[in-house]
């Protein structure tokens, strides 16, 4: 009897640890969505040439990257 309330107590507590790693997961890529939906970078591959659009930064080695605001694009 102990040793079944102990491995409910663990699948539980490994349960609850899932979920609160998930959780801070989804709060980080919403925290990274809000910061770029204010722009996107363009940017150029330095070996290929080919250019993306990012709407986080991919990181500095392989990319040339320009920050576009979306808030100071007119559209003209």
């Amino acid at each position: 009897m102990l040793r079944k309330a102990l491995t409910l107590g663990t699948v539980f507590i490994l349960a609850l640890s899932l979920l609160a790693v998930s959780m801070i997961t989804c709060f980080t890529y919403d925290s990274e969505a809000d910061a770029g939906a204010h722009g996107h970078f363009d940017c150029k591959h330095r070996v290929t040439g080919v250019t993306v659009t990012f709407h986080t930064h991919p990181g500095d080695p392989p990319w040339d990257c320009i920050f576009k605001d979306a808030e100071h694009v007119t559209g003209e």
